[in-house]
C-alpha cells in the first residue's frame, strides 16, 4: 500500500515549549507546502514519491500559473483541513496568529483542527449557550462519561515528561461549542471567511471515525510536533516483561493513530526535539506493529530550517543535571554554575534535593535518562559510595558524575577507587585527598589484597597436600629433616598470618578513625565554582559575591573557625581589589561605604560588626539579638539588659537614638559608634565585636549591603518563605504607628504567586469536562522546594535601571525579595531569643553524662522550630550565650567541648525532629560534630522509629513515643564519641 509520511527535525524547537515556539513550528510546517519552500529534488531533501504528495496538495493551495492568487480565486476551491494531532500551546495562540496562513496562501479556505488532550479550551461564558431542549437530560446522561474522563489520568514513568496544559483561551464572539458534534470537549470559531479553527481536547483516536470517510489526499495533511514516538510510555506496560510500552505501540497513544493516519493516505509531517530525538522516534517506527513498513519517506529527515532559534531545556530527558543540598552554600555555588553554562549555552536542570531519601527515589527516575551524560552533586554525595551497585554503579558508561561537597569525611572508595567507574567519578577536592596518604594506602591494601584466611591459606594448604602425598610416596627412605622442615614452614606461615591480620586490623583501624572522627567542613563549594571561574577566566563581580557569600555562610553557621575564614578571606579580598579599584579620595571608613554613581555595584571590603542586621534594624535590637552580646552580657535576665543600657549610655547614645532604626541616626554617632566601641566596649566583656567582611553597593537604588545581612535574609528565605507562618514588624508601626504598632503576617512571594505557580508553589494542570467547562487540577508543591527557589531568585542582586520600576511592579525579584527578607529575617531572630530566653529562665537544660538535653513539646513557636534549620540556629544560640557560664565536657577525644542535642515536637507528623550541636569552648573555634555516628548507634540499640531527613547525619527525625528511650540509649553511647 502505498502511503505518505514525512520526518523533519527542529534543532531547536522543544514540544514543552511556548506558545512562540509552537506558532514558529506551526508556520514553518505551513511554509514547507508552499511552492517556493527550499525542500527540493536538488537538494535531496524531497524524494520522488515526495514530490508527487506534495505536487498534490499545492494543486489545491496554488492557483494555477498566471491565474491571480487573490482570494476571490479560491471561490470554487474545496476547503484545506490541517490536523495538528497532539496540539498544546499552539492551541492557545490567538486566531490572528493563525491568520497569516491566509497570507501565504491567498486563494486557500483553512479548518485548523487542534487535537489532543491537552488542547487549551475557551474561559467560561457569562451565559451557557443554548443546547436545546432537550439540554438538561442530555447533561444528565453525560455526567457518568464526564466523570470517567476526568478520572482517566496516566500512570507516571519518571523518563517521560508530561507537559500541562495551557491556560484557558479567551473565549470570542462567535465561540460554539462542538461537544454535540464530535462528543467530546471542543469548540469551533469560524474567525474569518478564510480561518475557521476548531478545537478537541480528546484523543486522536476517540474522533477519527467522524473523519475517515472524508479524508483526501488533495485537501488534508496531518502535522505531529515532537510526538515523542520512542519514549515510554506512560500508561502501557508489556505482557512480557512488565517494562512500559514505546509511545508508537501503546493502545492508549499513539499505536492505534499512526496505523489509521497512514490508512488516508495523507501527509504527515513529524517535528522531534533534537537529532537524537528524531533518531529515537525512526527506530521506533521501523519496530512498530501495522506501522513497519508501511510507509515511504517524502521528505528525509534533516534540520528544520524554520526552528525556532530559542533554547529550550528538554525536561523529559536532560543532558546535564545539578543536583543541589540546601544550603546558602549550594545555592550560590548552583548560582555561580548556571551562569558559567548560560555563557557557554549548555542546557541544563537544577533540581533541590532534601535528603538521602529523597536521592535514592531520584536515582532510579536517573536511570531512564537516555540522554544524561553529566551530573553534578553539589553539597552531597561526598559521604557515599557512588561507584558501588547500591548507586550509579551500574549505570550507563556514558554518564560522570562530579561531586562537589564541602562536607567530610569524604568516602574513600568515592575518592581513591571508582571500579568500573573509574574515570568517571570526579571529587572535586580542595587538596585535601593529597594530605590522606595513610587513608589512601589502607583502602587500597584493605580493597586489593587478599584477606589472609582467604587465597594464600588455599595456596598453603595445596602445597601441605602435595607434600603428605611425596612423603607417602616415598616411605622407604625415613627420615627426621621433612618434619622439622615442615615444622618451620608452618611457624614462618603462622607468623606471616599473623602480621598481615594485625597489618588488616592496623589499616582497618585508620579507616575506622576516618569515618567515625566524626563530621566537619572543607572548602566551600561556592569557592570551588569560583576556582573552575578563574581557570576558565570568567570570574567577575557578580560571581566573586556569591562566592563570599557562600564563605561568610560557613562563618556564621560555625561549620569553619575563624583562621579558616580569614585564610579565604585574604584571598577574596585580594579578588575584590582587583575586580573593583577604587579612586584614590575615596574614605576607607565603612561607617561610611555609599554608592559612587547610580550605576555602582561595585564591591568593598569592611569591618562587620557582630550586631545582628544592625544596619536595617535599630542599635539596640541588633545588639540585643547578637548571639556574641548575649553571651557576655547575659541579656535572658533583666541585669543584663540593664548592662546593655548602660554601655549604650556610656557611649554616649541616647534612648531614642538606639530605638530608632540606623539609617535615621544621627550621622555624628554612627561615625564614632566604632570607635566608641573600641573605648568602652571591653570593660563589659566585648573584645571580639568585629571581623574582616565585605559589602556590596546597589547604586542609588538601595543602601549597601554587607554580605552577613544577605545570608541572613537568604537563610530566613530558605528556612521559613513558606511552611510556617511568620509575622513580621511593619515598617513604621512601632510606639503606635500603623495601628498602634503590631505586625503582618509574612507573605513573600504572594504577588507573583499567579505568574509562578509551577516554579514556586503550585502545579496546574487544566482538563476539560463533557460540557466544555474548565476544570482545574492543582498539586502542592513541597514548602522546601518552594522556599528553595525564592530564595534563588533573591541571590541576583542586579538590576538594570530601566527594569528596575519593571522588575518592583511585576516579578519584585533580585533586590527586592532579598531586602523584604530582612524583616523576615528580624522575626527569625525575635523568636529564638524569645525561645532561648525561656528554655535558660525555666531551666529547661538537662545535663547528662556526655551532652545536655533540651526539649521542646509546647509553645507559641513550636511548628517554626520544628524546621531543622531554625532549630539548629538555636542550638547555636545557646551555646554562644552559655559558653562562658557552663563547663566544657571532655569526650573520648579530643579537647571539651559543649555537646547540645536539641528536640522539638513536630505536631503535624506526631514526630521529634532532633539536632545535635557540638561547640567549642573558645569563640571562633569548631569541633568536629562527632553526633551522626552517635545517633545511628543510639537507634540502632534502642530500635527507634526514625529517619534521616537531610544529609546531615547529626539531624534526626524520630516517633515521639521513642524519644526517652533515643535519648537513654544516646546516654549510654555517648561515652564514645
Amino acid at each position: 500500500m502505498l502511503v505518505r509520511s514525512a520526518f523533519r527535525t527542529g534543532l531547536r524547537c522543544a514540544w514543552h515549549s511556548q506558545a512562540r515556539n509552537a506558532f514558529l513550528q506551526g508556520i514553518g510546517g505551513r511554509s514547507a507546502l508552499h511552492q517556493n519552500s527550499g525542500l527540493t529534488l536538488n537538494n535531496q531533501r524531497l524524494t520522488l514519491e515526495g514530490s508527487r504528495s506534495l505536487a498534490a496538495l499545492r494543486s489545491t493551495l496554488h492557483v494555477p500559473p498566471g491565474a491571480p492568487d487573490t482570494e476571490e480565486a479560491g471561490a470554487a476551491k474545496p476547503q484545506i483541513r490541517i490536523f495538528i494531532l497532539g496540539a498544546r500551546a499552539e492551541s492557545s495562540l490567538p486566531p490572528h496568529v493563525w491568520e497569516q496562513l491566509c497570507m501565504l496562501f491567498p486563494s486557500c479556505h483553512f479548518h485548523l483542527f487542534f487535537i489532543g488532550p491537552q488542547v487549551s479550551l475557551p474561559k467560561h461564558a457569562d451565559q451557557s449557550p443554548v443546547q436545546g431542549t432537550s439540554s438538561s437530560s442530555s447533561s444528565m446522561e453525560t455526567q457518568e462519561p464526564e466523570k470517567a474522563y476526568q478520572e482517566s489520568t496516566a500512570v507516571y514513568v519518571p523518563n517521560v515528561y508530561e507537559p500541562p496544559t495551557p491556560k484557558p483561551i479567551m473565549r470570542l464572539k462567535r465561540t460554539r461549542s462542538s461537544v454535540q458534534l464530535y462528543g467530546v470537549p471542543s469548540y469551533t470559531v469560524p474567525y474569518s471567511p478564510q480561518l475557521t479553527i476548531t478545537g478537541i481536547q480528546a484523543n486522536y483516536s476517540e474522533v477519527h471515525p467522524r473523519f475517515q470517510e472524508t479524508f483526501d489526499p488533495y485537501t488534508d495533511v496531518f502535522f505531529l510536533f515532537s510526538p515523542g514516538f520512542g519514549f515510554p510510555s506512560m500508561s502501557s506496560v508489556s505482557e512480557l516483561d512488565g517494562k512500559p510500552l514505546l509511545q508508537i505501540a501503546s493502545p492508549t497513544e499513539w499505536g492505534p493513530v499512526v496505523p489509521a493516519l497512514l490508512a488516508t493516505r495523507c501527509a504527515v509531517f513529524v517535528t522531534g526535539f533534537s537529532p537524537a530525538d528524531v533518531e529515537r522516534d525512526i527506530r521506533s517506527l521501523d519496530k512498530a506493529p501495522d506501522v513497519a513498513g508501511e510507509f515511504e519517506w517524502v521528505i528525509t529527515p534533516g534540520e528544520n530550517a524554520f526552528g525556532s532559534e530559542k533554547w529550550e531545556v528538554a525536561d523529559f530527558d536532560p543532558r546535564v543535571m545539578v543536583k543541589t543540598n540546601w544550603d546558602v552554600d549550594a545555592l550560590s555555588a548552583a548560582r555561580m554554575l548556571a551562569e558559567l553554562f548560560t555563557q557557554d549555552d549548555v542546557m541544563h536542570r537544577i533540581i533541590p534535593v532534601s535528603g538521602i531519601a529523597e536521592l535514592e527515589n531520584m536515582k532510579d527516575e536517573l536511570a531512564t535518562y537516555t540522554e544524561l551524560h553529566t551530573l553534578i552533586l553539589i553539597n552531597m554525595g561526598a559521604i557515599l559510595d557512588l561507584p558501588s551497585p547500591v548507586w550509579f554503579g551500574e549505570f550507563s558508561t556514558r554518564l560522570t558524575i562530579h561531586v562537589i561537597d564541602s562536607t567530610r569525611p569524604q568516602n574513600l572508595g568515592s575518592l581513591f577507587g571508582g571500579g568500573d567507574m573509574d574515570g568517571r567519578i570526579v571529587i572535586w577536592d580542595d587538596g585535601e585527598a593529597d594530605n590522606m596518604g595513610e587513608e589512601r594506602k589502607a583502602w587500597e591494601a584493605l580493597e586489593y589484597e587478599p584477606e589472609p584466611d582467604s587465597d594464600e591459606d588455599s595456596a598453603f594448604s595445596s602445597e601441605d597436600e602435595a607434600s603428605s602425598q611425596d612423603g607417602e610416596e616415598t616411605e622407604d627412605f625415613p627420615s627426621d629433616r621433612p618434619c622439622k622442615r615442615k615444622l618451620s614452614n608452618d611457624g614462618q606461615r603462622s607468623a606471616g598470618k599473623r602480621r598481615k591480620v594485625a597489618e588488616r586490623a592496623y589499616y582497618q583501624s585508620v579507616i575506622d578513625k576516618h569515618y567515625t572522627s566524626g563530621s566537619w567542613y572543607g572548602q566551600s563549594a561556592s569557592a570551588t565554582i569560583y576556582i573552575l571561574a578563574t581557570i576558565l577566566e570568567r570570574v567577575d563581580r557578580d560571581l566573586l559575591w556569591l562566592a563570599i557569600l557562600g564563605l561568610t555562610y560557613q562563618y556564621t553557621t560555625a561549620r569553619i573557625s575563624r583562621d579558616t575564614y580569614d585564610k579565604f578571606h585574604s584571598i577574596y579580598h585580594d579578588e575584590v581589589t582587583r575586580l573593583n579599584p577604587l579612586p584614590a579620595d575615596v574614605t576607607s571608613n565603612p561607617d561610611a561605604i555609599t554608592a559612587l554613581n547610580p550605576d555602582d555595584l561595585s564591591l568593598r571590603a569592611t569591618e562587620e560588626l557582630r550586631f545582628t542586621l544592625f544596619r536595617h534594624w535599630t542599635l539596640y535590637d541588633a545588639m540585643f539579638h547578637s548571639s556574641y552580646v548575649a553571651g557576655k552580657l547575659g541579656i535572658w535576665k533583666e541585669r543584663g539588659r540593664k548592662r546593655l543600657t548602660g554601655l549604650l549610655a556610656k557611649m554616649g547614645f541616647s534612648i531614642p537614638q538606639t530605638q530608632q532604626p540606623y539609617t535615621h541616626m544621627d550621622l555624628d554617632l554612627k561615625h564614632q559608634l566604632r570607635s566608641k566601641l573600641d573605648a568602652i566596649a571591653p570593660e563589659y566583656g566585648l573584645v571580639e565585636l568585629t571581623y574582616p567582611s565585605f559589602v556590596r553597593c546597589f547604586g542609588y537604588r538601595a543602601p549597601p549591603l554587607s554580605a552577613a545581612d544577605a545570608i541572613e535574609a537568604i537563610g530566613a528565605l530558605l528556612d521559613v518563605a513558606g511552611g510556617v507562618q511568620m509575622e513580621v514588624e511593619v515598617e513604621g508601626a512601632r510606639n503606635g504607628g500603623e495601628w498602634f504598632g503590631g505586625g503582618r503576617l509574612w507573605e513573600g512571594g504572594k504577588q507573583d504567586a499567579d505568574e509562578s505557580k509551577t516554579k514556586q508553589g503550585v502545579d496546574v494542570k487544566v482538563h476539560g469536562s463533557r460540557d466544555g467547562n474548565v476544570v482545574e487540577e492543582r498539586t502542592e508543591v513541597p514548602w522546601w522546594v518552594k522556599n528553595f527557589w525564592a530564595a534563588y531568585d533573591a541571590l541576583t542582586e542586579y538590576v538594570p535601571i530601566h527594569l528596575y520600576l519593571q522588575e518592583m511592579m511585576t516579578t519584585r525579584r533580585s533586590v527586592v525579595p532579598l531586602r523584604d527578607a530582612l524583616t523576615l529575617s528580624m522575626s527569625l531572630h525575635r523568636a529564638i531569643i524569645r525561645q532561648g530566653t525561656s528554655i535558660i529562665d525555666k531551666q529547661d537544660i538537662r545535663t547528662l553524662r556526655s551532652h545536655r538535653v533540651v526539649v521542646l513539646s509546647q509553645g507559641p513557636d513550636l511548628p517554626l522550630f520544628a524546621h531543622p534549620g531554625i532549630l539548629s540556629r538555636l542550638a547555636l544560640w545557646l551555646i554562644d550565650a552559655l559558653r562562658d557560664k557552663l563547663p566544657g565536657t571532655k569526650l573520648a577525644r579530643g579537647k571539651k567541648s559543649l555537646p547540645f542535642v536539641l528536640a522539638c515536637l513536630n505536631e503535624k507528623t506526631a514526630t521529634y525532629i532532633v539536632v545535635g550541636v557540638m561547640g567549642a569552648l573558645e569563640f571562633g573555634d569548631v569541633r568536629k560534630n562527632e553526633f551522626g555516628l552517635a545517633f545511628i548507634n543510639a537507634k540502632d540499640r534502642c530500635n527507634a522509629r526514625s529517619s534521616h531527613t537531610s544529609f546531615n547525619t547529626s539531624v534526626l527525625e524520630i516517633d515521639h513515643e521513642d524519644l526517652k528511650i533515643f535519648l537513654e540509649a544516646l546516654c549510654e553511647v555517648g561515652e564514645g564519641y
